[in-house]
């Protein structure tokens, strides 16, 4: 069934992989830059947050199945501060058999100390 947990510095190349194996449907390349930029851009900078981190999916073998990114933004409605977590790039290992590891991200992401989380809508490329 597989667990959720917090986005760590050690899933980035991991994670990058199980990029390229989703959204790029390639084999083994170097995942290295696209690693140091995961990391940049969902656990070090600016609109990353270590009490509303991107979480990982974990398989039962331990090995990184799924992940969801998470980036807060602050915001405010009428006076009212509010912390809003924008979900993006889900992606799940369809050859690990667990046809709910999306749907617990999902929900894990949904459950945050955020005022609300919100999903961008995917860009659809010619």
């Amino acid at each position: 069934m597989g667990t959720i947990r917090p986005f760590r510095d050690e899933d980035a190349e991991s994670v990058a992989a199980l990029f390229q194996r989703v959204f790029r449907r390639g084999g083994a390349s170097d995942c290295g830059a696209l690693a140091g930029y995961l990391l940049q851009l969902y656990k070090n900078g600016p609109t990353s947050s270590a009490d509303i981190p991107s979480l990982v999916h974990e398989s039962d073998r331990g090995t990184i199945s799924g992940f969801i990114g998470l980036n807060v933004l602050s915001m405010r409605w009428n006076e009212r501060p509010l912390k809003v977590a924008l979900c993006s790039t889900v992606m799940v290992d369809r050859n690990e058999n667990d046809a709910v590891a999306a749907a617990k991200l999902m929900k894990a992401a949904r459950i945050g100390p955020q005022d609300f989380p919100f999903r961008k809508l995917p860009v659809m490329c010619p």
